[in-house]
């Protein structure tokens, strides 16, 4: 009988390791003397290697991969933006021995052409599982996270700090998630109506008026009504009008509806025209 002996990881046989040849009686089942053999089926030898030769496939994709990823990394240092992000081991970034290993993120917060800026931040973990796990549940938006204080680095000592394994992975965000955690809060759009800024005078002033104190409120709205805003100029046209807090002057009416008119504020429009059916109160506008 003809015996290969292999290793095999599960039914995948990976190596063979020994060749050997026995003769046993069939009748009374005494298996004699075993020996070792040069000749053996070719084909039967080659099949065992199956398992070796896609372990040797898969450690050349890897390879490739980290290469990639390496190379990758590496451009992504060579032209760093804003809201990339680096992995470093603390002790090898400060050059200091620490008792247990320390690694954290770094956030690149501003570029020029001599360096960049860097925050650490503020949590610290003892192994490279523990990052990725805290990026992944959106640790890096929470307040405080990241120092305060940003650290200087030339683009030089960037990529000698890679390059000892200071810095030890290299991200940049892709649409402001990481590992599928957010890692950068979206900006707020635009509103597509942004309405009228309210004159804070002006508001002031119908404060005042609401509370029956006239005077302050017409003091408030001539103060509105002089930086232009047109709600404050038919407010204090009002007051004018009917006397309230000053002596009725429809001559100091007449001219605030007509600067709030010529903003095209239509109500002060058709105050106009009814006060000048008295020629003697309306000026021609320049």
């Amino acid at each position: 009988m003809n015996q290969l002996h292999y290793l095999s990881f599960g039914i995948v046989p990976v190596f063979p390791y020994r060749l050997r040849r026995s003769k046993a009686c069939l009748t009374c089942l005494n298996d004699s003397q075993q020996r070792s053999i040069e000749l053996f089926s070719w084909w039967q030898v080659v099949v065992k290697f199956i398992g070796l030769v896609i372990i040797l496939i898969a450690m050349m994709f890897g390879f490739a991969f980290l290469q990639a990823d390496k190379k990758q990394q590496m451009a992504i240092l060579a032209s760093p933006q804003v809201h990339d992000f680096y992995l470093v081991d603390y002790s090898l970034f400060r050059q200091e021995s620490y008792y247990q290993k320390q690694f954290l993120v770094a956030k690149v917060t501003a570029v020029d052409d001599e360096a960049v800026s860097l925050q650490l931040a503020n949590y610290r973990y003892q192994r490279h599982n523990q990052v990725i796990k805290a990026i992944k549940l959106d640790n890096l938006i929470k307040p405080n996270y990241f120092s305060k204080e940003h650290e200087q680095v030339t683009h030089s000592k960037l990529k000698q700090l890679f390059s000892e394994g200071a810095i030890y992975q290299v991200l940049r965000a892709q649409g402001l998630t990481l590992f599928g955690g957010i890692v950068e809060m979206p900006s707020q759009p635009e509103p597509l109506y942004k309405g009228f800024e309210q004159n804070r005078a002006n508001q002031d002033g119908i404060s005042f008026y609401q509370d029956g104190q006239f005077k302050e409120a017409l003091a408030k709205f001539l103060e509105a009504a002089e930086q232009g805003d047109m709600h404050a100029q038919v407010n204090l046209a009002e007051m004018y009008r009917d006397g309230q807090g000053v002596e009725v002057d429809l001559i100091q009416a007449v001219f605030w509806y007509q600067q709030a008119a010529a903003q095209g504020y239509e109500k002060a429009q058709v105050q106009v025209r009814k006060l000048c059916l008295e020629p003697a109160l309306c000026k021609p506008q320049d």
